[in-house]
């Protein structure tokens, strides 16, 4: 401690005036004193204590804080310098003592920050004493003026804290679509929608008449091979549907493929098509809902993958054309449907043949007598 008032007082060039007043004067209770005074730590944490003074309204120049602390229960770590006081001269720890000496050139009164000390529990229970050990004391100008003794600090042990678990990475990465969605068990009335990801999620396929869709159906809700049947009351045989799947994994994160199509089967309608007196018409030309067909000798044609529904039946014939409706269903699909519109055509047909015949006839008759007057066989039987 002589050491550092030398140097405090060598820096002031007045130790000889400031030792003959300071031996003469009076002081007041000073105290050191360290900062919790009590403190709870658990097993590896790091902890402060503050090493403070107090003299009142005396000033001081110099202190000198030797601590001791049970060595197995704590591990010293550093100093950190307070700010009142700005000549460091002593500053070590370890091994259970820590030596602190700190000097000013202005005294300085009240309570001030000496040094902060930090350590480190080494145990999981029990108490440990931070205390002040012999020479340790406060001065004034070469005068011991701590008379208010010194007080420590009380450390009281935990068991460290149960770890958290440390949180898995948060999942932003969207399903992809391994397998291009398919539509497979095509009938009039049933469609299944197959597709494959590369990890567990949803299966939802949105669908309708349009790209709006409109409706959606729902399948297994984790899984990878994803099969969807879409809702048999809702399907039309013969239409055209869009459609487009989308799949969430467990994070929330959803894929979604872009538009598809697929259409329904149709039925097959079977029609004959016959004239105004029930003949069967072949070779006419036969329309429903954009699907073409032409009837055999027989006047019979069948038409496949005829929407289901109200249609029109569009007949050719020569040159003429005529229409019906009819309606198509599963239930009722038409048999041997006769279309007998084309009877102006045929009724024509019909008079121009019997009129052909006649005038054949009479182109006969009128030969024969022509000829019979003219012929010499015709005129030997006639002079006889």
């Amino acid at each position: 401690m002589k050491n550092l008032l030398s140097k405090v007082l060598f820096l002031t060039l007045i130790l000889p005036i400031l030792s003959v007043l300071g031996s003469q004067a009076a002081y007041a209770s000073t105290t050191l004193y360290l900062s919790p005074a009590s403190k709870s730590v658990s097993q590896g944490a790091t902890f402060n204590i503050q090493v403070r003074e107090n003299s009142g309204s005396d000033g001081v120049n110099a202190v000198q804080a030797n601590l001791t602390y049970p060595s197995d229960k704590m591990d010293f770590l550093s100093i950190a310098p307070g700010a009142a006081f700005e000549v460091q001269a002593e500053n070590s720890g370890g091994g259970g003592n820590v030596r602190i000496a700190r000097g000013t050139i202005t005294p300085k009164t009240g309570d001030q920050l000496v040094a902060t000390v930090s350590f480190k529990a080494k145990v999981s229970s029990g108490t440990g004493a931070i205390s002040f050990a012999a020479g340790s004391e406060v001065d004034s100008n070469g005068t011991t003026v701590q008379s208010g003794g010194t007080s420590g600090a009380t450390i009281t042990f935990t068991a460290a804290p149960t770890p958290k678990p440390s949180e898995p990475a948060k999942d932003t990465t969207a399903p992809k679509i391994v397998v291009t969605p398919t539509v497979s068990d095509l009938t009039t009335t049933t469609a299944t929608v197959k597709w494959q990801t590369d990890e567990a999620s949803s299966s939802i396929v949105d669908w309708g008449p349009t790209t709006a869709y409109g409706t959606t159906s729902q399948g297994e809700t984790s899984t990878t091979n994803h099969l969807v049947k879409l809702d048999s009351s809702l399907l039309a045989a013969g239409l055209t549907y869009h459609y487009h799947v989308k799949s969430t994994d467990g994070a929330g994160n959803t894929v979604t493929s872009g538009d598809l199509a697929f259409k329904l089967p149709g039925y097959t309608v079977k029609l004959k098509i016959v004239g105004a007196l029930g003949q069967p018409l072949a070779k006419a030309g036969v329309s429903i809902a954009g699907i073409s067909g032409v009837t055999a000798e027989n006047g019979t044609v069948e038409i496949d993958n005829v929407p289901a529904g109200s249609q029109t039946v569009i007949v050719t014939y020569r040159g003429n054309t005529t229409s019906s409706k009819i309606n198509v269903s599963a239930k009722d699909i038409p048999q041997d449907f006769v279309v007998s519109g084309v009877n102006a055509t045929q009724r024509a047909l019909n008079s121009a043949l019997i009129i052909a015949i006649i005038g054949l006839v009479i182109t006969e008759i009128a030969l024969i007598l022509i000829f019979r007057r003219r012929l010499p066989f015709f005129k030997k039987n006639s002079e006889s």
